[in-house]
């Protein structure tokens, strides 16, 4: 204990503590990285979709850039 009466960690529980932060820190970056996955995985289907979309108006004989 110091003089203003903090606790004072011992080596183990200092390396408790820094494997925690070092985990909190991983899943803090690893979060962002899923999201940007799964809108990457979003956007790629919403293209397919308008290509698929886009092919089905051809087969009707309708151009579907003159509709823009």
């Amino acid at each position: 204990m110091t003089w203003e009466g903090d606790l004072i960690l011992t080596p183990e529980e200092k390396e408790a503590a820094a494997k925690e932060e070092a985990a909190v820190a991983e899943q803090e970056v690893a979060v962002p990285k899923q999201e940007a996955a799964v809108a990457k995985q979003q956007a790629a289907n919403a293209e397919q979709q308008k290509e698929r979309l886009a092919a089905k108006l051809r087969e009707l004989g309708i151009d579907p850039d003159e509709l823009s």
